[in-house]
């Protein structure tokens, strides 16, 4: 078996491994490898994704857009709010090539077809050394950038085993709308729970629905297939063919633990999707930002202590935003099991500041803001409080209704 020595080994090829692998190389100092189990780092689940992502703050060009994005629609099965912001349609795959290209000029190796099976350790615990279909890898530091399937996260206890999983399957059709508007639906009335319309610039768009609820996963495509007879939907799409994609995100509460000893990890192996927005990328590309520094002196120091100021810094920006954002997922969940509720807080987004529901979208919430929108409802109209039992404390609903 071929062994191959470098100073950092990224598992994982992915969006959150490629980026933090082209982050460290900037450093122009280090021996990168990135190691994957697939033959083609280009083939993808899903094709696009909304995002607030600053693209100059990655060294990504416009080719990585499909539109630019300057409204979001939200609707429920009888009510509709339009909400101004400014944003983008990604395309992934365009994204994906611009970090590989971007890897390639810095020296960073790839390496396709190594499933990685097994690792060993050295005296103090380290891992020393992974164990891929060809070839072995060594390492001062390990990165894990596996996704769901946390390859070092799991057996080192910083992810649960078994994750549970909002599923969403997609179409890309033919589009009748405007270019600058994304829509996103919510209620019983789309089945599912959930869906959304990302147009791209060819008059084509991407229309999907998802899931947190494994009772409903098994009639998704059914599901997606009738949303198109939906009187909000007809005027918007039409489907003219058959290619369905599908793809999953995380939805765990918020993982502190992101290191352990010379392992770091980043993106989904340690559930840094925002849990309410959907979007990852713009928050596991900023993992990589992080812990990129953090990295380097610990290579520099020899002292794999350094890599916890990642895990600490982490924590600081993101760890009371993700715990707002898990009591906004479950809100909404409950929310859109009902067409009732659903109509109710499309009502009250078009009351709320446009700036406030920004935020929202933007995944930018502390644990407390959550209880802000059923406090713009409960002025103007009735808002569903029961929907909120167990989600906050009396205390901070109290507090906020008295003002």
């Amino acid at each position: 078996m071929d062994q191959k020595k470098y100073d950092i080994v990224v598992v994982g090829g992915g969006g959150a491994g490629l980026n933090v692998a082209y982050q460290l190389s900037k450093f122009k100092k280090y021996k990168i490898a990135v190691v994957d189990g697939k033959s083609d780092l280009l083939k993808l689940s899903f094709h696009t994704l909304a995002s607030f992502i600053d693209i100059e703050r990655f060294d990504l060009t416009r080719n990585v857009v499909a539109t630019d994005i300057t409204e979001v629609v939200f609707y429920s099965s009888n009510e509709k709010a339009n909400i101004k912001c400014k944003g983008y349609i990604i395309d992934k795959v365009k994204l994906h090539e611009e970090l590989l290209v971007l890897c390639k000029k810095n020296n960073v190796d790839i390496f396709c077809k190594e499933k990685i099976e097994k690792f060993d350790k050295d005296e103090k615990g380290n891992i020393s050394k992974i164990v891929g279909k060809t070839s072995t890898f060594e390492a001062k530091i390990f990165i894990d950038a596996t996704g769901a399937t946390g390859f070092f996260s799991k057996k080192f206890d910083l992810q649960q085993e078994k994750i549970p999983v909002a599923v969403g399957l997609e179409y890309n059709v033919k589009y009748l709308g405007k270019d600058s508007q994304a829509h996103l639906l919510i209620g019983k009335v789309f089945k599912s729970g959930y869906g959304w319309i990302f147009p791209l610039n060819n008059n084509r768009a991407i229309i999907g629905c998802g899931s947190f609820n494994e009772s409903e996963i098994r009639d998704m495509k059914s599901n997606l297939d009738e949303m198109f007879e939906h009187k909000l939907i007809k005027g918007l799409v039409q489907k003219d063919n058959s290619r369905l994609y599908s793809g999953f995100i995380p939805i765990t509460d918020p993982v502190k633990d992101v290191v352990f000893k010379n392992v770091v990890c980043v993106g989904d192996s340690v559930s840094q999707v925002n849990p309410i927005v959907g979007e990852g990328y713009r928050f596991v590309m900023e993992a990589g930002l992080i812990a990129a520094p953090f990295i380097d002196q610990a290579i520099q120091r020899d002292d794999n202590s350094i890599l916890y100021g990642y895990q600490k810094a982490w924590n600081k920006k993101y760890y009371d935003t993700y715990k707002g954002s898990r009591i906004l997922q479950r809100l909404a969940d409950r929310t859109s099991q009902s067409d009732k509720n659903s109509n109710t807080v499309v009502r009250c987004l078009k009351l709320v500041p446009d700036k406030y529901f920004i935020k929202l979208l933007k995944g930018e919430v502390n644990s407390y803001q959550p209880i802000l929108i059923p406090y713009y409802a409960k002025k103007i109209i009735k808002f569903p409080f029961k929907l909120l039992k167990g989600m906050s404390s009396e205390s901070n609903k109290d507090r906020l209704l008295s003002k």
